[in-house]
């Protein structure tokens, strides 16, 4: 992801369609349902970037949506400026939200309130968070409400996964770019929560969740996917450039996918251990709305 987007305050450190834990998304209508006349309809799908951990789970209590009713997604040009793809981790925070877009109204999501375990949706994975109706006009932000019940397992051991006291609530700023419509009334967005980035591990070993949560959509951005084997070498990927920086850990087969990549020529690093060479691709070209498939990677001793 966007290294040079890191712009949380530095006190401590944030498909399969199935949830880690067993629970599924509560979706109350479907694309065959006719949406009412003065609604437009909102699915957000969840998905995750990899992280170095066998599970993290967060608990995910409540979403609301951002409206300004007097204005509407059609033709929305605006598109996110640099600095601004991250969403930020608050406490009570509705009253800024409130002084900036004064004909706004929160909206509040029927979802399934819960624990998701992130590690279920990397390589390309993602669930269904919410389908529902939601009042008519321009959506311009999303709030996601953290419960306390978080927590991570390393190495078969569980962790309590902390936050910040009073800070419980992530902002994410919606814009044109990142919200796509299906058809006339229905829009879809995904959420993607940075795993590996979103997890800090402080001084006496306590860890602590600092959500990195941004909004895509998949026609918009690139994905790069292939194989590399052996497993036994434990690779790590890296996808980067001048910009950004995106990571991927295999599956068991060798398999990895990196989606919501933006347009441009990247280098592919693959990290190794157990006497394998680090390997890097150059010259990794991606196109929105394209797979660019690297085929398989055979590292060697």
């Amino acid at each position: 992801m966007k290294n040079k987007h890191f712009s949380f305050p530095a006190i401590l450190m944030a498909a399969a369609a199935m949830l880690g834990l067993g629970l599924s998304s509560c979706q109350k209508s479907s694309s065959s349902d006719t949406i009412p006349p003065d609604k437009n309809q909102l699915e957000i799908r969840f998905t995750d970037d990899a992280g170095f951990f066998d599970s993290i789970v967060v608990d995910i209590q409540m979403v609301a949506v951002r409206i300004d009713t007097s204005q509407s997604n059609e033709g929305r040009e605006d598109h996110h400026p640099e600095g601004e793809e991250w969403g930020e981790l608050f406490g009570d925070h509705d009253q800024g939200w409130e002084d900036q877009d004064a004909h706004a109204i929160w909206d509040t999501l029927n979802i399934q309130a819960g624990q998701y375990d992130l590690m279920q949706l990397s390589n390309g994975a993602d669930t269904l968070l919410s389908s529902d109706y939601i009042p008519k006009g321009k959506i311009i932000a999303i709030r996601i409400t953290l419960g306390s019940n978080n927590y991570l397992v390393k190495n078969g051991v569980k962790y309590p996964l902390n936050l910040v006291d009073g800070y419980n609530n992530v902002y994410i700023r919606i814009y044109g770019d990142q919200i796509a419509q299906v058809h006339p009334g229905s829009y879809k967005l995904w959420i993607d929560f940075d795993a590996g980035r979103s997890v800090v591990k402080v001084w006496n070993g306590t860890f602590y969740l600092k959500p990195f949560i941004r909004a895509f959509v998949v026609s918009n951005m690139g994905t790069v996917q292939g194989f590399v084997l052996p497993m036994d070498a434990y690779p790590v990927i890296t996808l980067y450039n001048s910009t950004d920086t995106l990571y991927a850990l295999p599956r068991k087969d060798g398999f990895f996918k990196i989606w919501g990549v933006d347009e441009g020529t990247y280098s592919l690093f693959i990290n190794t251990s157990n006497g394998y060479r680090d390997t890097t691709i150059s010259n990794v070209q991606v196109t929105a709305g394209h797979i660019t498939d690297i085929g398989t990677i055979h590292l060697s001793k």
